[in-house]
């Protein structure tokens, strides 16, 4: 019988990335919406998610700890990078955080029970990814609801291993999508909590309800999980593993706690007004997660890193306006911000860049650009030299090498812009940057990363291209094509990429660039071509605008975002940021930021 689908894991960590991404900001969005309706205060609604997620990330990880991973956190006081994760573990630490936060900042009003259909939901979604990661993965099964993976997943080499399949087989035995089954159960439970949730007459018990609803739906589907998938959770007693164990200690307490608190509803008396919480509370805790982000950084992976700093950058400038707010008189509250936007107001007199009409407009475009990245490489060292041919050489691989790098660069342009979709703009890039890492290569040359890039762009309102030259050094994920010979006995090298001292460069873009365009280029990175990425093409809008706004979001051998945002027609703002969101030695990101100085070419009378 044919099984329900074959799936691919090539881009498992992608797939996997963007569902926990999507996970946090899809609970989040139902939490806050459900704080704003109930009339919570926003700064302190926010801080209390914001350390739920935080403490769900730690206890995603930590809960996984072997031993001996314990046995280095008391000795050498530091956390190991956990090499597994676990959702249940996520919850517990979600709870502890929402909990320690609320009675931190005394805030007085229910929590717990907005969570409720949050946490299901955001877990049905986190499923996604572990579905087409492959992990948590089931057992052997020929129902016809069975899955397969391919050669490269975790599963194929667990069936390998206990001798299932063949060394030569290109997929796994179809096995029981447990993901799948726990989606739809998460889904369900969702929806029966919505359904039931004005049915509940204590404070607390929608949420309790629904975890319990949770639990046991973890302990029927891991009767279906292989113990392989999960070396934390994997080993059996009596039958059950360690998550069925922790269900089997807490549902029937959970359940009879959730009886009691009903009963005991209709003697509750009204409940005391919340006490404000207090600006000195909510910026000791605040200073506390930053401290706990700042240290976990090297801890976190790519992904958990941005979801943090994806909520707690906009907590931190809600904070201050709020502190500003309440600090400042009504009438002089906007002196600060109001010198500010009149500097810039200033600096844009003579800045006006909209095209009226067919009338053209010329300007010269002087920015500045930085970018920050790191990739991983290949170092092989020279152990022999024939000096007959580089396939009698000898090498001994030193394993992956991360290498992290800088660049900065100046961009100047002349740009002629006639009515507003037809632009021309003729300029040159120089930049200058640098690596470093564990090992000096001699080849590729290590190190300086220097040169010139003239180019040319036109467009036009359906469609527009851009075409230039990179003249200079720099490194290039482009191997093979040199003699080995040359080298010394010692000689560090990677046969990943080569030193390059030409290279063309060409974009495209179809589509309006005001509504809806598809964009791409190759290389993608701007200031030099450099390893990563190589190119990138993506989907965007200017949001109605024609002075250059631009959001677009797209893949680059991983995700990235770019937006450009003008300012006054005066100055012109924009980033990039890009990542293939794998970890250890096929890790790749990459972040830049560029400011760019408008100079409008003075009208002769």
């Amino acid at each position: 019988m044919k099984p329900l689908m074959i799936l691919d894991t090539g881009h498992a960590g992608l797939f996997f990335s963007l569902a926990y991404l999507a996970a946090f900001l899809t609970a989040a969005g139902i939490m806050i919406f459900q704080g704003l309706k109930n009339g919570y205060p926003l700064s302190s609604w926010l801080l209390i998610l914001i350390t739920g997620v935080v403490f769900f990330i730690l206890g995603d990880k930590i809960v996984t700890y072997t031993s001996f991973q314990w046995h280095t956190v008391f000795t050498e006081f530091r956390f190991p990078v956990a090499d597994e994760k676990n959702a249940l573990g996520g919850v517990i630490g979600l709870l502890a955080g929402i909990f320690l936060a609320r009675q931190f900042l005394r805030f007085n009003r229910p929590v717990f029970d907005n969570l409720a259909i949050a946490l299901p939901v955001a877990l049905a979604i986190s499923r996604v990814g572990c579905l087409m990661a492959g992990c948590c993965f089931g057992i052997p099964t020929t129902l016809p609801v069975g899955i397969k993976y391919d050669a490269g997943s975790m599963v194929f080499h667990s069936q390998l291993a206990k001798g299932l399949i063949g060394i030569h087989e290109h997929g796994t035995l179809a096995i029981h999508p447990v993901q799948l089954y726990q989606l739809i159960g998460c889904l369900l439970i969702a929806f029966v909590v919505w359904r039931t949730r004005n049915s509940w007459r204590s404070g607390g018990s929608m949420f309790l309800f629904s975890m319990l609803c949770y639990g046991f739906l973890r302990f029927m589907t891991e009767f279906l999980v292989d113990p392989a998938s999960n070396s934390f959770a994997g080993e059996l007693l009596w039958g059950m593993n360690l998550v069925q164990w922790i269900v089997v200690m807490t549902f029937f307490p959970g359940l009879i706690v959730l009886i009691l608190r009903e009963l005991k509803a209709k003697a509750e008396t009204a409940k005391s007004l919340p006490a404000r919480v207090t600006e000195f509370r909510k910026v000791i805790l605040t200073s506390l997660l930053g401290v706990v982000i700042i240290l976990g950084r090297n801890w976190f992976d790519v992904i958990e890193f941005s979801t943090i700093v994806l909520f707690y950058i906009p907590f931190v400038i809600l904070l201050l306006a709020e502190i500003y707010r309440n600090h400042s008189t009504t009438g002089a509250r906007w002196a600060l911000p109001g010198i500010l936007v009149c500097c810039i107001a200033f600096m844009s007199q003579k800045s006006n860049t909209e095209p009226k009409g067919d009338e053209p407009v010329i300007f010269t475009d002087v920015g500045l650009i930085g970018l920050v990245g790191s990739y991983y490489e290949n170092v092989s060292r020279v152990t022999v030299n024939s000096g007959s041919g580089c396939s009698n050489n000898k090498f001994t691989d030193l394993g992956p090498s991360k290498r992290s790098l800088w660049q900065g660069g100046l961009d100047v342009s002349y740009n002629k812009w006639t009515g507003k979709y037809r632009k021309m703009s003729l300029g040159a890039r120089a930049f200058l940057g640098s690596e470093s890492g564990e090992y000096t290569t001699a080849y590729p040359h290590s190190g300086l990363t220097i040169g010139v890039s003239p180019y040319i762009s036109m467009n036009w309102y359906y469609i527009g291209f851009g075409a230039g030259i990179s003249v200079g050094q720099m490194k290039m994920p482009i191997g093979g094509g040199r003699n080995e010979d040359l080298y010394n006995v010692g000689d560090l090298i990677t046969s990943d990429y080569n030193n390059i001292y030409f290279f063309p460069s060409v974009s495209l873009r179809l589509g309006p660039p005001d509504i809806l365009f598809a964009e791409g280029s190759f290389p993608g990175l701007f200031p030099s071509s450099a390893p990563y990425p190589m190119f990138k093409a993506g989907i965007g809008s200017g949001f109605g605008k024609t002075d250059g706004t631009k959001a677009v979001v797209g893949y680059c051998e991983g995700f990235y975002a770019q937006v450009a945002l003008p300012i006054q027609h005066t100055v012109v703002l924009e980033a990039m940021y890009a990542d293939n969101f794998q970890q250890g030695e096929k890790a790749k990101k990459m972040a830049s930021f560029g400011i760019h100085l408008i100079i409008p070419s003075e009208k002769k009378p």
